[in-house]
């Protein structure tokens, strides 16, 4: 495949690039020599897709780098405590708890980035000390500035909307390669039955992962629908790590199950105590939960 000349932007070093079986497969140390160079990604041509190794995300924190950074066949789920709305100085105390009981990663939520803005990911960042962070923006547009500014506060992975929005992902990948953030799509409102698809329309994007999540607005009319459905499905349609958001120990069991490779934990949901999130923590860790088979091992985000 012949170089295109907007990609001269790019500065790699020991790359490795394969084109197999109309996927790109790029592993490669990878920055931008000045923001033109990023303004001019542009979607793959037909049928082309970028496979994006590992050593294009830029250098993490010492627990990324050496802690609980693989999903594996043999590892449980992941943890992500997401931190709920309210004031910053709860805020804060929730970060500071769900980090020294062990999460793998915090999340700041949506309505709490809404309420304080991101620089609650920088002061939240100060009290996790090497935890990875999320910023829950579930952005449907803007989604490159939104996800840059989220990394220069501190944040090491950030969300986009899904939902009929595959230019907001490809902005999501560009801000990855930017910025080093990693990129998940969301996938709130989007009907378990459309799920699997949907899911491989946005690995093919080249997202570092997908969520799981029913969402509070469908979950007030669709009371049937339960919070782990379709994790089973998605696992078995994509290579990429998978999470769900749950509100309830039996719903991370539910989705522990069905091969979820991220539990993501709606903190103020499993009670006000630190013992009482304290408790549910111990208890996924101490639940053997199958471990589904892929045609690749799950990416790590």
């Amino acid at each position: 495949m012949t170089r295109r000349p907007r990609d001269a932007g790019f500065r790699d070093a020991a790359s490795r690039t394969v084109l197999n079986g109309g996927v790109l497969e790029i592993d490669v140390e990878v920055a931008f020599r000045d923001n033109r160079a990023a303004a001019n990604m542009t979607a793959p041509p037909a049928g082309i897709a970028y496979k994006l190794g590992a050593h294009c995300l830029l250098a993490g924190t010492a627990r990324q780098r050496e802690g609980r950074t693989t999903v594996s066949e043999d590892a449980g789920p992941a943890i992500e405590v997401r931190i709920g709305p309210g004031g910053i100085d709860d805020a804060l105390r929730a970060a500071e708890v769900a980090s020294g009981l062990g999460a793998d990663r915090v999340g700041v939520s949506t309505p709490l980035i809404y309420a304080h803005g991101l620089e609650i990911i920088a002061k939240i960042r100060r009290q996790t000390r090497d935890v990875p962070i999320l910023s829950n923006l579930t952005i449907h547009d803007g989604c490159f500035r939104f996800l840059a500014e989220s990394r220069r506060h501190g944040a090491e992975v950030g969300t986009v909307s899904a939902i009929h929005n595959h230019a907001g992902c490809r902005q999501g990948v560009r801000a990855r390669l930017a910025t080093g953030i990693r990129v998940l799509a969301d996938m709130t409102c989007i009907a378990t039955a459309d799920l699997p698809r949907q899911a491989r329309e946005i690995e093919a994007i080249g997202m570092d992962g997908l969520v799981v999540s029913l969402g509070h607005d469908p979950a007030r009319y669709d009371t049937a629908r339960r919070e782990s459905d379709g994790v089973a499905a998605v696992v078995d349609a994509v290579s990429m790590p998978v999470g769900c958001v749950v509100t309830s120990l039996e719903e991370a069991h539910a989705a522990g199950e069905q091969g979820a490779d991220w539990l993501i934990l709606e903190g103020s949901s499993f009670g006000a105590a630190a013992a009482d999130l304290e408790s549910a923590i111990a208890e996924i860790r101490a639940r053997a939960y199958p471990r589904r088979r892929r045609a690749q091992p799950a990416r790590t985000y």
